[in-house]
């Protein structure tokens, strides 16, 4: 009975013992010494509004947008392009006239295409539980593009006047100017993977949502008369990001 008792005892204490050595490996994984660089992939919804006189020819709209990031410690290095078909409030922005006054020029579609790429670099200056804030600077590429109607007008048998469209011509308005954002990222879950889509050995994955406001400089030179503002707006993306951890 009592030789039984004991086994029963080791066969316990082994158990337990197994039971707290994995739950140690397990500690020591999640506790390794993560590595100093992170990275990962956003992607999400916007909405951006043109300031100045560049308001005078173009509305603000929804913008699509997909980026890359990686930091260092608290330094940050993003690239992100973002895609937008704002609305016209200008039907000749290149002040077209012929002899008779009548516009040589009208949109052919009801939008523009609008393209955004920037590279910012930023420093994290407040990492809190679930909470961290970056402002970043940088460069964008921005360019307006759309569909130009060439008119030719001419009088109806009524003597009303009326147009034909005589071809068709490529517009765009391309600058290259300053940006500045700041990211708030708020933490929403962290696990550890051994199988991450990026690289060998295990790795800290740690979903966020990233809001960021932004303001971008433009100036479009070659438009008559030339118009200059600024793009105001914000995003909101999922961020995943991947941290090695070190062992």
């Amino acid at each position: 009975m009592m030789k039984h008792l004991v086994n029963k005892y080791v066969v316990a204490l082994w158990l337990m013992t197994m039971a707290a050595l994995v739950a140690q490996a397990q500690n020591s994984q999640v506790s390794g010494e993560p590595s100093g660089f992170t990275y990962g992939v956003y992607g999400g919804v916007g909405a951006a509004f043109p300031t100045g006189s560049v308001a005078d020819n173009f509305k603000g709209s929804a913008v699509f947008q997909i980026g890359l990031t990686g930091t260092y410690q608290n330094f940050r290095l993003k690239t992100d392009v973002a895609y937008s078909q704002p609305s016209f409030k200008n039907r000749n922005i290149f002040a077209a006239f012929d002899a008779d006054g009548h516009p040589a020029q009208d949109n052919a579609h009801a939008d523009a295409s609008l393209l955004l790429w920037s590279v910012q670099a930023g420093y994290r200056v407040y990492q809190g539980h679930r909470l961290s804030v970056t402002p970043n600077v940088g460069f964008v590429l921005s360019r307006y593009s759309w569909d130009l109607n060439n008119l030719e007008w001419s009088k109806d048998e009524n003597d009303e006047d009326q147009f034909r469209v005589t071809g068709v011509d490529k517009a765009r308005f391309t600058h290259t100017s300053w940006i500045a954002s700041i990211d708030f990222d708020i933490r929403l879950h962290t696990t550890i993977t051994d199988k991450p889509f990026l690289g060998n050995g295990s790795k800290r994955f740690t979903s966020s949502i990233r809001i960021t406001p932004f303001i971008a400089g433009l100036k479009h030179s070659k438009s008559v008369p030339s118009t200059k503002g600024c793009l105001v707006g914000a995003t909101v993306n999922y961020l995943g990001l991947l941290q090695s951890l070190g062992f």
